[in-house]
């Protein structure tokens, strides 16, 4: 896949990101505010289309600026020398976070414990 495919399917995925977020944000503040979201038609709605004009705008005003599209393209040239780790590699990996997350979890368990004894000692005393 070209970078500039890549570019453009995060941008894509940066817009409807963007837009739900205005679109969500904008009806949390119409009932806030008291005022009826009004409806234009079957799930159409005017927080929906504010918040498609207001995503749009963002990303074709950062796609048009030539650092932001730069930086884009570098990042993306700068992921794909990244050595990935292989199968066994994750597995072994996700075995070590694992254990260590049980581990940590019984010592402060056992920390827990000995806190909720030693001030049940002293609350009760």
């Amino acid at each position: 896949m070209s970078n500039r495919r890549v570019l453009l399917f995060c941008w894509l995925a940066l817009s409807v990101i963007l837009w739900k977020v205005f679109a969500d944000g904008l009806g949390w503040g119409f009932g806030f505010a008291g005022v009826a979201n009004p409806k234009f038609g079957a799930g159409l709605d005017a927080a929906g289309l504010i918040a498609v004009a207001v995503a749009a705008a963002i990303a074709v005003v950062l796609w048009k600026r030539k650092e932001v599209y730069d930086f884009c393209f570098e990042t993306i040239d700068e992921t794909r020398k990244v050595v990935w780790p292989n199968k066994k590699e994750t597995r072994d990996n996700t075995i070590v976070v694992i254990i260590t997350s049980v581990i940590m979890s019984l010592i402060l368990g056992f920390f827990d414990l000995i806190w909720a004894k030693l001030s049940n000692f002293i609350l009760t005393a």
